[in-house]
């Protein structure tokens, strides 16, 4: 079996990290972003830049993307100089990016047309966990392709989550990004509460840290930007959004009601029509001044 040479598109937030760490692991790298600067930093750490997506085509055989949207995906991929007007049978094409379940399928389908397998692969974690290589990967994919990319996932993270086949990594993805929005939901109003009834809510971290329960990395992550409202974006609101209408829209084929999903929208829609969209998700914080 040939050696991995790998073509990774998107290098944002999260993408940049996670290529850094797979030249840091000495793979044979190509990146290609559509801002084409931010790919110069990793040029200078030893990736070969692509001109374009379908440039990746004829120099790699494990495509990863990790992109904001779906569109940014049809964009690098379904274009004329996309990257599945070059893409060779039998390669291995990674979607790490968080996209609807029929978007899923959809890269699914055009995967199996033209015989290259398929792995549904987002991952847990935002900017600081990806920079130190300790994503979770939530897969989704055939066992066997799995044991091909196997290393190179862990080079970006410290643990796989194998959940069957695609597209149960999207879906295993969704419920996590709803409890994620629900702790986000409940350490900002907790914060609120605590600022506006005359209390330091820097006491509330005190005790989830002395907690078994309670404590947990990532009101660890989020416990400086809150007191100090930091507002930098780890993961941004509009990302957020984003997901949650992902999670209601399963709901509602599913037929199941998400009632604390559909307010925790309400607040992260406000936040996003007062501009706050390129913030850090704790930025709803604002919506409460």
């Amino acid at each position: 079996m040939l050696p991995p040479r790998i073509g990774f598109l998107g290098i944002g937030i999260m993408g940049y990290p996670m290529a850094l760490n797979l030249l840091k692991k000495g793979y044979n790298l190509t990146v290609y972003n559509r801002t084409r600067e931010k790919c110069y930093t990793l040029g200078k750490e030893g990736a070969k830049i692509a001109l374009y997506p379908k440039d990746l085509g004829y120099i790699a055989n494990v495509f990863i993307t990790m992109l904001e949207n779906e569109k940014a995906i049809d964009d690098v991929c379904f274009s004329p100089q996309g990257l599945f007007e070059t893409i060779e049978e039998g390669s291995y094409f990674i979607n790490m990016s968080t996209v609807s379940v029929d978007y899923t399928m959809k890269l699914k389908k055009e995967c199996t047309k033209r015989k290259v397998r398929f792995i549904d692969c987002p991952v847990s974690g935002s900017k600081p966990i990806a920079e130190k290589g300790e994503l979770i990967l939530l897969c989704g994919c055939l066992k066997e392709d799995l044991e091909y990319v196997k290393d190179i996932l862990l080079s970006m993270g410290k643990d796989i989550v194998y959940c069957g086949d695609s597209p149960n990594g999207t879906i295993l993805k969704l419920c996590i990004n709803l409890i994620l929005a629900t702790m986000t939901m409940g350490i900002v109003e907790g914060v609120n509460l605590c600022k506006k009834s005359g209390l330091d809510p820097s006491f509330i971290f005190e005790v989830i840290e002395k907690s078994p329960v309670l404590n947990c990395g990532y009101f660890k992550i989020k416990k400086d930007k809150l007191l100090n409202s930091d507002y930098s974006t780890q993961f941004s609101v509009k990302n957020m959004l984003k997901d949650i209408n992902f999670m209601i829209e399963l709901a509602n084929k599913n037929k199941i009601n998400l009632p604390v999903t559909s307010k925790i929208k309400e607040i992260f829609e406000n936040a996003f029509k007062k501009g706050f969209y390129n913030e850090d998700l704790i930025a709803i914080d604002k919506v409460y001044k």
